[in-house]
């Protein structure tokens, strides 16, 4: 008869504090190829690149991101001369931030995106987008005193200064978009890594 081999005794488990810190994924690499195309002024494969990326973070339960992907397919668009599939995506990707409660950064969204239109003497689009915008409000209750609201007073430390790029992703960097976790730490809104401010 063969001998049984004692068992190991157990783990306790890892104190929390103590435990590895969790390695951030790497951003995807057609969303890097994406925003190299914009630079390259590439437009047309940027917006394909981006829309891919976008349609894989919703596949993801990232919702949010993939909204963010969707507004930067829609610069793309823009930029390729395809207003009116800029402006499809884009009531797409404020369909979701409206619905995920944020609201101020798809009011900033939606009158940037109009103003940008009308730069390029798209007076019909433009006109078209906040019709699309003002029935999209009224199907999801979002009223003109929430819609028109200031942004909310900072409180806390000051933060500080954001590089202009992700150096994750590559693309560029404004302070009311990224998601801010403390004065000097803020979250790329398209790939997640983690930035550094100054």
């Amino acid at each position: 008869m063969i001998p049984r081999r004692p068992r190991r005794p157990r783990r306790p488990p890892m104190d929390p504090r103590r435990r590895p810190a969790r390695v951030p994924l790497q951003p995807p690499r057609r969303l890097i190829r994406a925003n190299a195309r914009m630079e390259e002024g590439r437009y047309g494969d940027a917006a394909e690149l981006f829309l891919q990326v976008s349609e894989g973070a919703r596949r993801r339960g990232m919702p949010v991101r993939a909204a963010h992907l969707a507004i930067r397919a829609s610069h793309a668009l823009l930029a390729d001369q395809r207003p009116q599939q800029a402006v499809d995506r884009l009531i797409g990707a404020l369909r979701v931030l409206l619905r995920h409660g944020q609201v101020q950064r798809a009011a900033h969204v939606a009158s940037s995106a109009a103003a940008r239109l009308r730069e390029e003497g798209l007076e019909t689009e433009a006109s078209a987008l906040e019709r699309r915008t003002d029935r999209l409000r009224q199907e999801l209750s979002v009223g003109d005193a929430e819609w028109h609201a200031p942004p909310a007073l900072q409180s806390g430390p000051a933060r500080g200064i954001l590089p202009e790029r992700c150096g994750g992703c590559g693309a560029p960097l404004v302070p009311g978009h990224v998601v801010w976790h403390e004065a000097h730490k803020a979250e790329c809104p398209y790939c997640g890594s983690i930035l550094s401010a100054t």
